[in-house]
């Protein structure tokens, strides 16, 4: 942990050490697709409907290629397109191994592009990234589709441990719970 904040530090020590001594976390990745998701310009909704039809259905192929040509590890899940007037928003979902992969899928996102302007050459990327792959900030869309790999753990502490390494009642642990997190 980087951190100088010497109570921070027993506090998470203590916290691993009742886990530890209930039996260790268990885990599940349930999901697991990084995101990037541009924002594209056309010059008529008609236009911009095209392209999302194309992406959805005979482009995708096309695209899929142009991505995963870009790097060993990143594989291309799903595309999820938008429209809001003459704009097209594509969030591209990807799997990147054991890397968080951001600078991969943005290239392999650019390359997918490069391959869509060739059918679409009017099309104007306006951003790489379109604020559909809610990258650095809380986002509902995240929870729901999720971005990078979404975990479920479970952890049980018995009582005794509560006690013993955390000093306190698991009434009083689960109270304290409630009435922070209301």
């Amino acid at each position: 942990m980087a951190t100088a904040e010497g109570t921070l530090v027993a506090s998470t020590s203590r916290g691993c050490k009742a886990l530890n001594a209930g039996g260790g976390v268990s885990t599940v990745i349930t999901k697991d697709g990084m995101t990037r998701g541009p924002a594209i310009d056309f010059p008529s909704i008609h236009e911009a409907a095209r392209a999302m039809a194309w992406v959805q259905g005979e482009g995708y192929a096309e695209l899929k290629a142009a991505f995963e040509g870009t790097s060993r590890f990143a594989r291309l899940r799903d595309i999820k397109v938008v429209m809001a007037g003459r704009t097209v928003f594509a969030r591209f979902a990807t799997a990147t191994g054991d890397a968080m992969g951001m600078n991969m899928i943005s290239k392999g996102t650019e390359k997918a592009l490069e391959a869509m302007q060739r059918v679409f050459p009017r099309m104007e990327v306006l951003a790489l990234s379109g604020n559909y792959c809610t990258d650095k900030k809380p986002a509902a869309i995240n929870w729901i589709e999720g971005r990078g790999k979404s975990v479920v753990a479970e952890a049980v502490v018995p009582r005794k441990v509560v006690e013993s390494v955390l000093k306190t009642s698991v009434e009083a642990l689960c109270n304290l719970n409630v009435k922070k997190n209301l």
